[in-house]
């Protein structure tokens, strides 16, 4: 004999409750009586061995300690073995479309889960193995696990962001827990059931809610004109028309519409992007559904987040501040986003844009010499590089004069000579500020941070390689992908990933964004779930569930339906025993 719940023997301890509470009772009392006369001639010598121990075993106590124990023992689900104890293996699909909404309230991992724990109960296994069944799939028990682990498991067991398994994890998993062959019944809770499962496999398909999402997602810059365009797919699998905002955000600004998408339909949109400089971008749906997990995907150009910056000339700590202040700069050697020319001839080789700062450069304006200073006076304030900057509050102490300057858009004089200048030469950007910093009060105000955020965003960034494919969770990502040892991984949320001494690849198990931190910089990766978990189930009437078994009927005979009918009929005598009530004796005439 086993029992499926030992736990429930530990209720036994409630006798000592009953002990307690008969020992406390009075046992004698006082009584009014007419005489005592008729009380002297009782013995009064020592009661007899046979009377005191009737005195002390109640005949009550007796029954209600009985039916305790025949409660407990039925509690505890006691099961006579007459052959074989049975096994059961349970498969519950651990795959992301699991987590989607099946009822308003509870996902369809919670529903499966529930099921799962009623079949432990209904089917009086003695042993249990359970296996999160995706396309990385696990053992949360093994095939020795007692039932009420198998039931712990199942419980405090939570859905990945993985894909579907394939027949070949089954297969693996089955082997792995001993092959189909050690249990009764293997039983798999899933939304997407096998489209030709093996022959000893049940299915128990969990379905509910409905769903849309993006399915296509990238982005392409465009260098000539800047900013970047946004390329989005939507599809709506639900049965009702999807209204609501397609959002493209890279992190700091954001741009957005309005959809709607029929039932049933798929919708592609091109959004352009212009003012973002940015290497990594999300698109977002709202509002999101009963599988919000595809209604936010994550894209990341194949290029450093850094702005990398050449520095040719006197260096400048307050310039290189203001740079760090508006964006992560990386300083190089050659190709450059940004080359910096501070009061020097510019190299032979400059790529990108340009700052000249008191320094000229071939073709596009020659420094004469240095002149007296005077007032700032803005000629195009409405030009996005003076967005925040008060030309009134600037002070310039020494302004060159130029021999030579190619057309451009001047943007602010001093003493009635250009100050500020910017040219558009070649596809990219040149911006000349004639004075050093330390002839200007520059330094000393906020208008410099803000110049210089405002060159940074106009920055025409080197185009990222033209790749556009997705990672997905549980794919392994190399990690010399950007042709320098990857020092460190940081997670979406902004935690260090282990990575061990010659590992080539990680494999991240959450959406989202990482970022691979390397000698040449660091570079985003925009991880989403995979495209398969956004598709709909199949098509489930009801009582289609696939039933098998391994072998015969389970080889054990519970027995606590009897322990519970005596604990009943003690309960039932002990009352009228206490009521001294003879049920059967006639009512007198």
């Amino acid at each position: 004999m086993i029992f499926l719940r030992p736990a429930s023997l530990y209720l036994s301890l409630l006798a000592g409750v009953i002990l307690l509470l008969y020992l406390l009772r009075t046992r004698t009392g006082r009584r009014e009586v007419a005489t005592l006369f008729l009380w002297k001639g009782l013995h009064s010598g020592r009661t007899a061995p046979a009377r005191r121990l009737r005195l002390l075993v109640d005949p009550l106590l007796i029954l209600q300690l009985l039916a305790l124990l025949f409660i407990v023992l039925s509690l505890a689900e006691p099961t006579l073995q007459t052959g074989s104890a049975s096994r059961i293996a349970i498969l519950i699909d651990g795959s992301a479309s699991m987590r989607t909404i099946a009822d308003g309230e509870h996902s369809r991992y919670e529903l499966a889960v529930k099921r799962a724990i009623a079949l432990l109960d209904e089917g009086r296994a003695g042993r249990a193995a359970v296996i999160s069944l995706s396309d990385h799939p696990r053992i949360l028990v093994g095939p020795e696990g007692p039932r009420d682990e198998a039931a712990e498991a199942l419980a405090s067991s939570r859905p990945g962001w993985y894909a579907d398994a394939s027949p070949s994890d089954l297969s693996r998993m089955i082997a792995a827990i001993g092959g189909e062959g050690e249990f009764d019944r293997a039983v798999l809770f899933s939304d997407r059931p096998f489209p030709d499962p093996p022959p000893f496999l049940e299915t128990i398909a969990i379905t509910g809610g409905e769903n849309g999402g993006i399915t296509a997602f990238t982005i392409r810059e465009d260098p000539a004109a800047g900013g970047v365009d946004a390329f989005v797919r939507v599809d709506n699998y639900g049965g009702e028309d999807r209204a609501g905002r397609l959002r493209i955000s890279d992190g700091a600004d954001s741009v957005e519409m309005a959809i709607l998408i029929p039932s049933g339909s798929s919708e592609d949109y091109v959004i352009p992007f212009p003012t973002s400089r940015s290497v990594s971008f999300t698109a977002a749906l709202e509002p999101a559904d009963d599988f919000p997990a595809d209604d936010i995907r994550y894209f990341a150009l194949a290029r450093p987040i850094e702005l990398s910056v050449r520095w040719v000339g006197t260096p400048d700590r307050y310039l290189l501040a203001a740079l760090r202040a508006a964006v992560p700069v990386r300083l190089v050697g050659e190709g450059a986003d940004l080359t910096v020319i501070y009061d020097a001839d510019p190299p032979p080789d400059v790529t990108g844009d340009v700052l000249l700062v008191h320094a000229g450069m071939p073709g596009i304006v020659r420094l004469g010499g240095d002149g007296g200073g005077g007032d700032v006076l803005a000629l195009a304030p409405d030009h996005p590089l003076l967005a925040g900057v008060r030309p009134a509050d600037l002070r310039v102490w020494s302004v060159p004069f130029l021999d030579s300057i190619a057309p451009g858009d001047v943007l602010l004089t001093a003493a009635g000579r250009p100050f500020l200048v910017e040219f558009t030469e070649g596809g990219r950007r040149v911006w000349f500020l004639a004075s050093e910093l330390a002839a200007t009060n520059l330094p000393v105000t906020v208008d410099l941070p803000i110049l210089v955020q405002n060159i940074v965003r106009r920055v025409i960034r080197l185009p990222a390689p033209l790749d556009y494919r997705w990672a997905v969770v549980g794919a392994g990502i190399p990690l010399r992908g950007s042709g320098e040892p990857v020092d460190s991984v940081v997670g979406p949320d902004g935690g260090p990933i282990r990575i061990l001494p010659g590992q080539a690849a990680f494999f991240p198990p959450v959406p989202g964004e990482y970022r691979l931190v390397t000698k040449r910089g660091t570079y985003p990766v925009g991880v989403n779930v995979p495209l398969s978990e956004s598709l709909p189930p199949p098509v489930i009437e009801p009582g289609e569930d696939r039933v098998a078994r391994l072998g015969g009927p389970a080889g054990l005979r519970p027995l606590w339906p009897i322990l519970a009918g005596l604990a009943a009929f003690l309960l039932v005598v002990e009352w009228f025993a206490y009521a001294r009530v003879d049920p059967f004796q006639r009512r007198p005439r």
